[in-house]
């Protein structure tokens, strides 16, 4: 019905396209990789921090924290014979915002 009564005003995907990317901040791409929380919160803390002492204290804090990870990681990495393990690929999941924050990564998922 709205084709017939304005048939000359077509609208092309682009320009769809182009207002979800700059009004609603959504992408039709996927993150390359998933950003922890709290690195991501202390990474931000720190460029918006003015005061020496305490942008200190949060790159300290940032660093423990990314030593801690890798440990963490390092541990999983660890094989044992007993254990089974199961990939799901998780590729087309529904388009959300384009954060790279671990909670909206992986809540693509949904």
């Amino acid at each position: 019905m709205y084709v017939k009564v304005n048939e000359n005003v077509p609208v092309k995907e682009s320009y769809f396209r182009n207002i979800f990317i700059t009004k609603y901040n959504l992408g039709f791409g996927s993150p390359r990789t998933d950003v922890c929380s709290t690195c991501l919160q202390l990474t931000e803390k720190i460029k918006a921090c003015s005061d020496k002492d305490v942008k200190a204290n949060l790159v300290i804090q940032r660093r423990v924290h990314s030593l801690i990870s890798k440990a963490f990681f390092r541990l999983l990495r660890e094989q044992d014979e007993g254990i089974e393990i199961f990939s799901f690929d998780c590729q087309k999941n529904q388009v959300l915002s384009r954060i790279p924050d671990q909670q909206a990564y992986y809540s693509r998922q949904f």
